[in-house]
C-alpha cells in the first residue's frame, strides 16, 4: 500500500468515528461577547470529550471578531491583545511598529494604561487586513519605521 493510499484509509477511518456538525463558540473581550457557530467534530466512541474544533476554525473565528472589532472601533486591552495576536506579532514588533516602547505596549495590554485610539485603530485595521488575506497596513508601518529608523549617510574610515 502507498502512502497515498494509507492516507486515505486513515481520513476514512477518522470520518467513521466522528460525527461533523457545528457548536457554538464565543469569546468575551472588554466586556462585550463575541458569538458565532464553528465546524466541530464529535468523537462517536468518546462524546465525552465535547467538540473537537480544528486551530484552522479558530483562526477563522478570530478573523471574524477582528473584523467587527474594526469595523465598529472597538477599543480596550483585550480587543488589542486580539489583534495584536491574530497577526502574529509579539509586543516588541507592534511596539517597533508604533514607535513605542515595548513597555508601552505591555502597560496597554495589562490595562496600566489605556489604549490610545491610533494605536488600536492601526493594530485593528492591520488584523482586519490580515483576515481578508491583505497586509497593506503592516507593509506601509513597516517601510514607514525602517524608513525613520534607519540612518542616511555610511561613513568610512580608513587605517
Amino acid at each position: 500500500m502507498d502512502s497515498e493510499a494509507a492516507l486515505r484509509a486513515v481520513r476514512g477511518l477518522a470520518k467513521a468515528n466522528l460525527t461533523m456538525r457545528t457548536t457554538e463558540f464565543k469569546i468575551k473581550l472588554d466586556g462585550r461577547t463575541f458569538r458565532g457557530r464553528v465546524p466541530c467534530s464529535v468523537s462517536k466512541k468518546r462524546p465525552e470529550l465535547g467538540p473537537l474544533i480544528e486551530f484552522d476554525d479558530l483562526e477563522v473565528f478570530e478573523g471574524k471578531v477582528a473584523q467587527r472589532i474594526f469595523a465598529e472601533k472597538l477599543r480596550g486591552p483585550q480587543s488589542f491583545r486580539l489583534c495584536r495576536s491574530f497577526c502574529e506579532m509579539s509586543m516588541q514588533a507592534v511596539a517597533d511598529l508604533l514607535q513605542v516602547d515595548r513597555r508601552t505596549v505591555q502597560r496597554w495590554e495589562s490595562e496600566e494604561s489605556p489604549v490610545p485610539p491610533w494605536a488600536m485603530l492601526l493594530v485593528s485595521k492591520m488584523a482586519d487586513e490580515r483576515s481578508k488575506g491583505r497586509a497593506v497596513m503592516r507593509t506601509w508601518l513597516t517601510e514607514l519605521a525602517d524608513e525613520e529608523g534607519r540612518p542616511t549617510e555610511i561613513d568610512v574610515d580608513v587605517a
